[in-house]
Parts: C-alpha cells; sequence; structure tokens
C-alpha cells in the first residue's frame, strides 16, 4: 500500500508502507498511520529524522522491500524533507495517510 504525506496547501510525497513506516519511526514517531505533527512539531521532529539519516549514512537499509539495494533511505526520505521544509516554512501540518 502507499502512504501520502501531505500539507494544506497541496505538497505531498508518496511511500511505499514499509518506508513510510521507517521513516516515521526515524522520526521517533509511532509508525501508525494515518497521523499527523502540528507546525510546532514538525520542525523537531524534521530534525530527528535527518540525524538519525546522517547516523545510519552507509548501512545496509533493511526498510526496502522492493528489492533495489541502489536507492537509500537517505535517498527516499529526500522529498519528504522537502515536504517538512516547506510545511514548517509555511506553518502547516503535515499529514499521512494511505493513499486511496
Amino acid at each position: 500500500m502507499l502512504v501520502r504525506f501531505q500539507t494544506a496547501s497541496g505538497y505531498h510525497a508518496d511511500y511505499l508502507e514499509s518506508v513510510a513506516t521507517r521513516l516515521l519511526q526515524l522520526m521517533e514517531a509511532s509508525g501508525r498511520i494515518p497521523g499527523a505533527f502540528s507546525p510546532q512539531d514538525a520542525a523537531q521532529h524534521l530534525a530527528v529524522l535527518q540525524r538519525e539519516l546522517a547516523n545510519a549514512a552507509g548501512e545496509d537499509d533493511p526498510a526496502s522491500d522492493v528489492g533495489d539495494d541502489a536507492i537509500s533511505l537517505q535517498t527516499r526520505a529526500g522529498p519528504l524533507i522537502t515536504l517538512f521544509a516547506r510545511a514548517i516554512d509555511e506553518e502547516e501540518f503535515v499529514m499521512w495517510d494511505f493513499k486511496h
């Protein structure tokens, strides 16, 4: 299943459920879908995600279930990091749910 992260102004990033859950766990979120971060919490969770990705750089990525080892979790997280940065700048919630 696909999980869509989005903001009210229309920014979005889609991930396979396994990757989305892993990214949420790295952000110290529950990993549950659906969910949301307030504008005040988004900056903190983004900082945690970036720190954890930097710490994990170079390690094997067990979150990938697509069989493509050429795409690192750091690369996969790029659109989500951009989405968070925009949400923080525009003081918007970051929400996620299964894409229908």
